[in-house]
Parts: C-alpha cells; sequence; structure tokens
C-alpha cells in the first residue's frame, strides 16, 4: 500500500512502484512474479537459487551451532568476533585466514573417500587418500560431520596430512539420521572446502 510522505506518494500502487531518491520523486513498474516457471531457463534459475539457499542455510547452521560451545569458552560477546574463529579451533589448531570459500559435491582434487562407514556402534570410520602433493609446511586438512535434522555438527579430532583411515565415536542422537561429510583445506592463508562432501545414509 503506497503512503503520501510530505505530499509525495511512497511504496505500492497496483502495478507501481514509488519512491524518493534525493528529494527527486520517482516512479516505476513492479516486475511481474513467474510463479510457475515453464521454459527451463526458469526451471534452472529457480533450482540453482534453491541449492545455494539450502548450502548457505545449513553452513550457517554449521558455524552458529556446532561451533557455539567454542565461542562460549572464549567469551565471544559479537558475531564478528566469533566469526574470526574457524572450524579447526574444535581440534586445537590454530588458523589465520583472510575468507572463506566453501562449495558443495565431490572433488578428487584434494582427497578421495575410499570408504566411509558408520557401525552398529555410531563409529564412523573414514577411509581416504590423499592428493595432497605439493603442499606448503602450514597446509592442513580436517573434516567434520553435519546433521542437517539436529542442526549439529562433530569435528573428526584429527588433522589430515597423508593417506589413512579416522575413526571417531558419533554422538548417539545421530542415530538414524542423515549426516554430511564435509571437508576443509586451509593453506596459504585461506581456509577453503574445496568440494569435499559426500553423504552419510542414517
Amino acid at each position: 500500500m503506497a503512503k503520501v510522505i510530505d505530499g509525495e506518494l511512497s511504496g505500492k500502487m497496483g502495478d507501481k512502484i514509488y519512491s524518493t531518491y534525493l528529494g527527486r520523486p520517482y516512479v516505476r513498474k513492479r516486475p511481474e512474479l513467474v510463479a510457475n516457471p515453464r521454459t527451463e531457463a526458469q526451471q534452472a534459475h529457480r533450482t540453482a537459487l534453491v541449492t545455494v539457499a539450502r548450502l548457505s542455510s545449513d553452513l550457517k547452521n554449521a558455524h552458529r551451532i556446532g561451533l557455539h560451545h567454542h565461542a562460549q569458552r572464549k567469551k565471544l560477546s559479537t558475531d564478528s568476533d566469533f566469526r574470526k574463529l574457524n572450524l579447526t579451533a574444535c581440534v586445537g589448531t590454530a588458523i589465520a585466514y583472510r575468507e572463506v570459500v566453501v562449495s558443495k559435491g565431490s572433488s578428487v582434487s584434494i582427497v578421495n573417500f575410499k570408504s566411509v562407514v558408520l557401525d552398529e556402534h555410531n563409529v564412523l570410520h573414514v577411509t581416504f587418500e590423499s592428493n595432497l602433493t605439493d603442499t606448503n609446511k602450514g597446509d592442513k586438512l580436517c573434516l567434520f560431520v553435519y546433521c542437517p535434522e539436529l542442526r549439529k555438527c562433530q569435528p573428526l579430532n584429527v588433522v589430515l596430512r597423508s593417506d589413512g583411515e579416522v575413526s571417531n565415536q558419533l554422538p548417539e542422537e545421530f542415530k538414524g539420521h542423515d549426516l554430511h561429510l564435509y571437508g576443509f583445506l586451509q593453506g596459504k592463508n585461506l581456509f577453503t572446502s574445496d568440494t569435499m562432501y559426500k553423504k552419510i545414509s542414517g
């Protein structure tokens, strides 16, 4: 609904949007909404937006909830202070980085998940093959498990440097839920997930 402010219209009226910028009134036509995308381009665009939105939501919750106890322990009072931390703080490794780049998919450029098994005792066994051939001294690779339904994450208490196997006891509440296994690479002052992701069926 449009309102009259100082003699000028502001807001929506019909298919028009009225606004004021630097004291001058402007009016523009409201774009038509596509309630049911029919073309392949429209469907692909909507699918891409949904995928990005879901990934963004998952990672936001993983950071906010999964590392909440660490923020409390450090007595961090602001969101900015909390975001200065990194995921490897959960495994006792301090890393300085300038930005976070996260992606979701499957990649063999850094690590191959040869075997991922969750046994009857709720112990996760991950056998991996590292492709980190040309690495710097400070480069590290670590993993954590995230449960979207519970909105909780569990870091695997190990830093991966070469081929091997990781076994970790997962929380009892994770039983019966689908879990997501994420891998993160830290190097050259960046903390990056290079599309290392695997879904574990509960």
